[in-house]
């Protein structure tokens, strides 16, 4: 029905809709009297996801002996207390519902009541309100029945004042905000809105009518293939929100407004699934860490609310078998996945992940592996913009494995207190913006090619021209030639897992000036030993060698990556910078071809 189509939603059906919230019974945060029943039924149960209840109630249970939250910042920001606060809520109110267990209850009381009594939530970072009020309305909405009326009207309190006031001012950015602080902030402050409506549905309707109208346009980010072009780490972040975000609908109003329609939103679940290296490591560009943040819970949702049926990967069937190593106690939305699927437990699909991936949007990437298995090949791909939202300067980039090594690897974000608070300017990303100074973040830490030492350019884009996928050697075609302008008219990165054993790079060059100085570079943590024809690489017992036309006339150079960085950059013991260089004296036209082979 049109009404319930995010585009066509009028305020006024959704004050109808409000008021008949209003009226019914807590929980409705995520939950509801029949997922209360069904969740407490699993609990229960013999099966992996009972096993990954009980050991929510552990970790609830090491939360009493803690004590509560202070109003501490970091710099500007708040996020680190409000994600804990976050955490805690949402753990021992889990619990609490699964035991009846007074002391865990009490806990939660202390810690609703110690941080709604904060003079505020910083809403100078609003991701910190946005947090913190998931975390108060989860609290508030799911212990209600138990909670003292004064600790009630303490957090109601806190809800309204501290965030949907601050919600509503008209000069919060985030409103129409195209990254994942829209999906975050609209998740936030929805689940605030809809925990205290029954104080003022009208008011409430306002917001939640707001953040439905309004978060489809950061979810523009995964058309039209589920890319997520922040990176992988940012995916989990907006991606958990916009789940959360779904799902509140969901349990409020039995609707999603169809948003969950929109191009590339489902299909980004297979982003993650594919961006994961055989070793268990992520493809971790733009600013992000090696690993995910916690259990997929996404995967059981999409199959849950759409039907979506989705492989199951190596962690997601450990954890659905009831492995807790995999259930992070640090990680604040993991109890998120066990709201998904508690009717029937998730079948799991062993089959049908295909070995290739392209994904085409913003900051296209492509995947090719040989197998499923730990020691499989495979190779990550990206293009994109270094001027983009947490991007670095990599377009053209790879990270590779092989043998369950990886052999070219990422290094990653750089935490941002610790650039901020010396005064860093980690944020300016003008051509020549100290951003770029950062090992991790500039041109001199990434896995492409440098003309005469040059930087990528900050606002132009690459391109993946052609990705051939399901062949027998899959391959993908990259034009980085707009990050290279200046400097060459065109350059080409071709790289071809040749029978799915062997990797080939071949970066082609036209338009180069007299004497051009050709690095090809490589970000590795394995021992190097050069030879005539290239290099010999060495990890874990495992063996990789690697040649280069660009020799015997270039040279081969190995530099510890300390020697790149700033004494209080984030270190990276063991990583060294392998280069192949050569000079191209005619300049004109040019051709590289680098094999990696066991």
């Amino acid at each position: 029905m049109a009404e319930f189509d995010f585009r066509t939603l009028t305020m006024e059906r959704m004050q109808v809709m409000m008021n008949v919230l209003a009226q019914q019974a807590h929980p409705r945060v995520l939950l509801t009297p029949e997922k209360t029943r069904q969740l407490e039924a699993r609990f229960r149960g013999q099966d992996g996801r009972a096993k990954m209840m009980a050991h929510v109630v552990t970790i609830a249970r090491e939360i009493i002996p803690q004590p509560v939250m202070k109003r501490e910042m970091e710099g500007r920001r708040l996020l680190h207390v409000s994600r804990e606060a976050l955490r805690r809520i949402w753990f021992l109110s889990m619990a609490w519902r699964l035991t009846r267990d007074a002391a865990l209850l009490e806990r939660a009381r202390l810690e609703l009541e110690a941080v709604s009594s904060f003079t505020d939530w910083n809403p100078s970072h609003y991701l910190d309100v946005a947090e913190m009020a998931l975390g108060v309305a989860i609290g508030y909405d799911w212990l209600h029945e138990a909670l003292p009326e004064s600790t009630r009207a303490l957090v109601k309190k806190a809800l309204r004042e501290k965030c949907l006031e601050t919600a509503r001012d008209s000069k919060q950015w985030w409103v129409t905000a195209d990254n994942n602080w829209g999906q975050v902030c609209h998740a936030g402050v929805t689940a605030a809105a809809l925990a205290i409506a029954e104080d003022d549905p009208e008011f409430c309707a306002l917001i939640v009518h707001r953040s439905i109208k309004k978060i489809h346009i950061a979810m523009a980010a995964y058309a039209p293939d589920g890319a997520y072009p922040e990176g992988p780490i940012y995916w989990h972040y907006g991606t958990g929100f916009n789940v959360i975000f779904n799902e509140l609908c969901f349990c409020a109003f039995d609707t999603d407004f169809e948003i969950g329609k929109l191009p590339g939103f489902l299909d980004s679940a297979l982003f993650i699934q594919h961006a994961t290296g055989p070793t268990g490591w992520l493809h971790n560009f733009a600013d992000a860490g090696r690993f995910r943040m916690g259990p997929c819970e996404m995967f059981t949702w999409f199959e849950d609310r759409y039907g979506r049926a989705l492989p199951a990967d190596a962690q997601e069937k450990a954890l659905l078998n009831g492995d807790t190593t995999l259930f992070p106690a640090d990680y604040r939305l993991a109890p998120f996945f066990l709201l998904t699927n508690l009717k029937e437990p998730v079948a799991v699909k062993a089959e049908g992940f295909a070995l290739d991936w392209h994904a085409r949007g913003s900051t296209p990437v492509a995947y090719h592996r040989s197998g499923r298995g730990r020691d499989a090949w495979w190779v990550g791909l990206k293009a994109g913009c270094p001027g983009d939202n947490h991007a670095h300067m990599d377009g053209g980039s790879f990270v590779f494995e092989a043998g369950g090594v990886r052999w070219a690897a990422e290094g990653g974000m750089e935490p941002y207190h610790n650039m901020e608070s010396r005064g860093v300017k980690l944020w300016d990303r003008a051509q020549n913006g100290e951003r770029w100074s950062l090992f991790r973040l500039g041109a001199q830490s990434h896995n492409i090619v440098r003309i005469n030492g040059c930087a990528q350019l900050v606002n132009a884009r690459a391109v993946i021209v052609s990705s051939d996928v399901g062949g027998e050697s899959p391959e993908t075609v990259i034009d980085v030639s707009p990050l290279y302008r200046g400097f060459a008219t065109r350059v080409v990165r071709r790289v071809t897992l040749v029978k799915r054993s062997r990797l080939v790079i071949v970066d082609t060059f036209e338009g180069l000036p007299e004497d051009a100085e050709i690095t090809w570079q490589m970000l590795t943590s394995a021992t190097v030993e050069k030879t005539a024809e290239g290099v010999v690489l060495r990890k874990e017992g495992k063996v990789l060698r690697g040649t280069s036309t660009l020799l015997p006339h270039g040279v081969v150079e190995v530099q510890a990556v300390e020697e790149l960085m700033r004494p209080y950059e984030l270190e990276m013991p063991g990583h060294v910078m392998l280069r192949f260089k050569g000079r191209v004296k005619d300049g004109g036209a040019f051709e590289m071809r680098t094999v990696f082979e066991g």
